[in-house]
């Protein structure tokens, strides 16, 4: 997992990780603003679920 310096630095990141998720995605997607961000929060979601439950199952 990256370290950053301050949070600013981390909302930055996570800020293009989203744009260039978004771009990538939309090439499949293609004209669904609203479709490409549901999935790319879902991705998220289950990311961070999966983190979770192997920390604590």
């Amino acid at each position: 997992m990256a370290q950053f310096k301050s949070d600013v630095e981390a909302v930055d990141a996570l800020a293009q990780a989203y744009k260039d998720l978004s771009a990538e995605i939309g090439k499949v997607i293609v004209g669904q603003d609203d479709v490409i961000r549901a999935v790319i929060i879902t991705s998220f979601q289950r990311a961070r679920l999966a983190r979770r439950c192997s920390r604590t199952c």
